[in-house]
């Protein structure tokens, strides 16, 4: 296979194959999902927060209704359990902040993010506890998407 004539032509010409991810773009994906799911859950956690108070990590009893509300505390208490004291503090934050208050809803968006990007397999979990058909903006006081 000295000369050009012996070579087989998949030796000669460049292997093409379709594009990989890099890890770069799966990091990309998972920061836009988490940001995306930390936005839809919003309206809920807000409403939660806004029926039940700094005691939403704790409430049990409502929990099975399909309220607005009760979805936002399931949906709390997955991502911060019983809550430790930085979501105690977020939620706290909320809670007692008057409904325009843009930097506290966006804090809480901020930690729940973080929590997705820290577990991913939370994120889809979470996910998976929204509703199919987005249910009315006025499900709580944050309706942005």
């Amino acid at each position: 296979m000295d000369s050009q004539k012996d070579v087989a032509p998949h030796e000669t010409a460049p292997y093409k194959t379709a594009p990989h991810k890099t890890a770069a773009h799966e990091t990309a994906a998972h920061e836009t999902a988490a940001h995306e799911t930390a936005a839809a859950v919003m309206p809920y956690v807000t409403a939660a927060i806004d029926a039940y108070g700094t005691g939403v990590l704790a409430r049990t009893r409502e929990l099975a209704s399909a309220t607005p509300m009760a979805r936002g505390a399931r949906i709390l208490q997955r991502i911060f359990g019983r809550g430790d004291a930085a979501s105690r503090e977020v939620i706290g934050a909320v809670a007692g902040a008057k409904p325009d208050d843009e930097s506290c809803r966006v804090a809480l968006r901020l930690a729940i993010t973080q929590e997705f990007r820290a577990d991913p397999l939370l994120r889809a979990e979470v996910a998976a506890m929204l509703p199919r058909t987005p249910e009315p903006a006025s499900a709580g006081r944050d309706s942005s998407p």
